[in-house]
């Protein structure tokens, strides 16, 4: 079967403006909001604080084939902190409109009191494509707290190897991790910006800021997929697309670490630049007015010098905490926080130096040698992984 284009397009004159704008200008950045659809339709966003909102928009997804799917927490909760704090969060987009389900306000604690039937059902069945990149970092956490079996958790990552290389260099058709913000330019011909939402508090009412975040999050994963898909399905002799993951992870009360969650792939830590005005319309009753443009407050700070390699690691830390908290015999960190946090910034960055590690760290930056006891000292008391010629330059 031929690829069957998408009726939502960014319109040409509008695309054409962003690509020529300044890295200096928030039009210069991709945004669900540029898109269009019939007779000028923009997409919706779905903003749901409650179990019944969540059902009734969730039946506006059944049908759908793929689905972009991403899920947000609250910055180095535990699992003592429970579910909404660890799942706050959860985003669906198809190609027409994107919901935001805030787990975190709903009533009740336990997932039966919490999980909506349709928007179980969808994250149960395998003939729905949820899409992602490090997607199977995120379901491993809701199939955690909500005790359910995730099906059709496909990563964006191995599908852009695919396409990219399978023709020229198939040596790298692999499963290396490639991160959204670097799909969605490549594929999606702008860049996404970058701030420091991510690590901001999803468990409490949504404001401005990040209701745009997590609206692009979810519908960049979809978009990439169909740009993707539209790209495979062009090549001859076609290849077959990547298999979806197969979860299966155990309850709380008896829980094993999933090795792909001690050490999570770099965290894409972005904000959708354009400002957004409400999005409610006929189309959408089930949702709230989006919050007015409020500023987002988070600790710790990132550093001027390389904000998005200090928030990756926060990611990285955060998962890291949460997978100590999930084990058998929880547990708390061996090595200070600081320690982690810089062996984070320098085992997800190869091509920082302990300079920069340092200067990303905080400033006025550490010295060196300091950077360097932090990294061997986390190392060595979290049996941490670590490439053995760069820890001979550390040492």
């Amino acid at each position: 079967p031929l690829y069957r284009p998408l009726a939502y397009q960014i319109p040409v004159p509008v695309l054409r403006s962003a690509m020529h704008a300044s890295r200096m200008s928030e039009s210069a950045f991709w945004s669900y909001r540029l898109y269009r659809g019939p007779n000028n339709a923009e997409i919706p966003v779905h903003y749901c604080t409650s179990k019944e909102q969540v059902e009734r928009v969730a039946s506006m997804f059944v049908g759908k084939e793929v689905l972009g799917f991403d899920i947000e927490w609250k910055p180095q909760a535990s699992l003592q902190d429970g579910l909404k704090k660890n799942v706050s969060l959860m985003q669906l987009a198809c190609e027409d409109r994107i919901a935001l389900f805030h787990i975190a306000l709903h009533k009740g604690d336990t997932a039966e009191d919490i999980l909506a039937p349709t928007l179980r059902k969808i994250l149960e069945s395998p003939d729905v494509l949820k899409t992602g990149v490090a997607v199977k970092a995120d379901c491993s956490r809701v199939e955690r707290f909500f005790n359910i079996q995730i099906k059709g958790v496909f990563e964006l990552s191995h599908l852009h190897n695919l396409v990219k290389y399978s023709r020229f260099d198939p040596r790298k058709v692999n499963k290396k991790l490639v991160s959204l913000a670097k799909q969605v330019e490549e594929h999606l011909q702008l860049p996404l910006a970058k701030g420091d939402v991510r690590i901001s508090d999803w468990s409490h009412q949504l404001n401005h800021q990040q209701v745009v975040y997590a609206a692009c999050d979810a519908y960049a994963g979809y978009r990439v997929f169909e740009a993707l898909e539209e790209k495979r399905m062009a090549m001859n002799p076609r290849p077959p697309r990547p298999d979806c993951y197969a979860l299966s992870i155990p309850s709380p009360k008896n829980k094993t670490v999933d090795e792909s969650a001690q050490t999570p792939p770099m965290a894409q830590a972005r904000t959708s630049a354009p400002a957004v005005k409400s999005e409610t319309s006929p189309t959408t009753l089930d949702a709230h007015p989006l919050p007015s443009l409020s500023p987002t407050t988070s600790e710790p700070t990132p550093t001027d010098s390389n904000p998005s390699a200090f928030l990756a690691a926060e990611h990285w830390l955060t998962s890291f905490l949460t997978d100590l908290s999930s084990l058998p015999s929880p547990r708390k960190p061996r090595a200070p926080l600081s320690n982690l946090r810089a062996y984070a910034i320098w085992h997800l960055h190869p091509a920082l130096s302990l300079e920069d590690v340092a200067a990303t760290l905080r400033d006025p930056p550490l010295k060196t040698a300091t950077v360097a006891t932090y990294i061997m000292e986390a190392v060595k008391s979290e049996s941490l992984p670590v490439d053995e010629k760069r820890l001979k330059e550390v040492l």
